[in-house]
């Protein structure tokens, strides 16, 4: 391959999340080996898409007809692959090309990125796989997860990276309140939020200068926003809500320490994020995963999965001790720059792009069939999966 190619990332929808700021941050490297890079969004346009658009990617929606089974509208999203002259595809949780990638070009490569350590996530990558040149994975435990079902030869690991710039950490001032953030996800089933008022609280109790910033939205906000009113920490803690991507580093270079108390990640981002700004870590021990980023008391801290106690205790002693939690800082900020910048992040993808045919060959599919596996019976009868869609979206709507 040479450079001008033409690069597609398949995602059901832009919502504001890891893997949209994977693709971005993605994007944006790739342009420097004249990549040219587009987002194709199959099933809903999501809460980024015209965030994205006002960014200057390039977005394709194509819009599920509701008459039209989930099957035809899998078929007209590989026609539109095969008529834009792609040169490869990264495919991000896309069950529905995913399911039609034995009608694609083969002189398409294809690459689904595995970015969730969840059975579910794992269904959708490992499915079609005679139709796909390799997964890449994004943390090790992910990668062995995939080897118990592949061979290396069809596995290429690349961890994500985030933009790493010198005059942030160089920039970075501090008032005497002690900030601590949560950024994500509020839902506690993922993200471990119910834990941040047992958390701030056992701080308080402590030491009266402790600011907790919440940053994003979701499905258990008015009850973590309940919870901390209960212990009375309104005045202890500021919502954000949704913000957009280009406003999350500034508020991350204020604040001291990134929380993330939760029960599952595939390779978050958002520890990246913080540490490129000098926010030091303080994160769930998960094993291949968030070790993969922090080396324990270092470069940032692990704590056993809902120990509020020991989470609680970390923030006060980096309180008390400023120049330990500046040694810290500092570390944090190195090991991005060094292992997980956005520009190693760049030229592994783009080796592989560059490589796919010879590296990762794939066998022509003579007979090429859809793949069912992902689909219940409703899906393959027209507009039901989008009643299904609706009526989901309702009843967390109204429940």
């Amino acid at each position: 391959m040479t450079n001008h190619m033409k690069v597609a990332f398949v995602v059901p929808y832009i919502n504001i999340g890891g893997v949209e700021t994977f693709i971005f941050q993605l994007i944006t490297e790739l342009s420097k080996y004249e990549i040219d890079s587009y987002i194709v969004v199959t099933a809903s346009k999501g809460e980024w898409f015209e965030y994205a658009l006002r960014n200057g990617f390039k977005c394709h929606y194509i819009s599920p007809n509701p008459f039209v089974s989930l099957t035809r509208h899998a078929r007209r999203v590989s026609n539109y692959i095969n008529s834009n002259n792609f040169s490869c595809l990264f495919l991000n949780n896309d069950k529905i090309l995913q399911m039609a990638l034995q009608f694609i070009d083969s002189r398409i490569a294809r690459f689904p990125v595995v970015h969730n350590d969840r059975l579910e996530i794992y269904n959708i990558a490992f499915s079609n796989s005679s139709a796909w040149n390799a997964l890449i994975t994004i943390s090790p435990k992910i990668y062995n997860e995939c080897l118990l079902r592949f061979c290396p030869e069809k596995l290429c690991h690349i961890p994500h990276g985030v933009t790493c710039k010198d005059e942030v950490i160089n920039q970075r001032e501090y008032s005497d309140e002690f900030r601590i953030i949560f950024i994500g996800r509020i839902e506690h089933k993922q993200k471990g939020v119910l834990f941040l008022p047992e958390i701030l609280n056992n701080c308080i109790k402590v030491q009266k200068n402790i600011k907790l910033y919440i940053v994003g939205d979701g499905p258990d906000r008015k009850l973590l926003e309940s919870n901390l009113a209960k212990n009375g920490l309104q005045e202890y803690c500021q919502f954000f809500g949704r913000v957009n991507h280009s406003e999350i580093r500034d508020i991350l270079a204020s604040c001291h320490l990134l929380l993330m108390p939760s029960f599952y990640e595939g390779f978050p981002i958002v520890p990246l994020e913080a540490m490129a700004c000098g926010c030091v870590p303080v994160l769930s021990f998960l094993d291949g995963i968030t070790n993969a980023i922090v080396s324990n008391d270092e470069d940032g801290m692990l704590v056993t999965v809902g120990k509020t106690v020991e989470f609680a205790r970390i923030i006060i002693e980096f309180d008390a001790d400023r120049s330990k939690w500046s040694k810290f800082s500092k570390a944090s900020f190195l090991k991005i720059r060094n292992k997980y910048s956005s520009q190693l992040m760049g030229e592994h993808y783009y080796n592989v792009i560059n490589s796919s045919a010879s590296r990762y060959p794939m066998t022509e599919i003579i007979n090429p069939q859809m793949d069912y596996s992902l689909m219940s019976k409703g899906d393959k009868i027209a507009g039901i999966w989008q009643l299904k869609k609706l009526l989901r979206y309702l009843w967390n709507k109204f429940k």
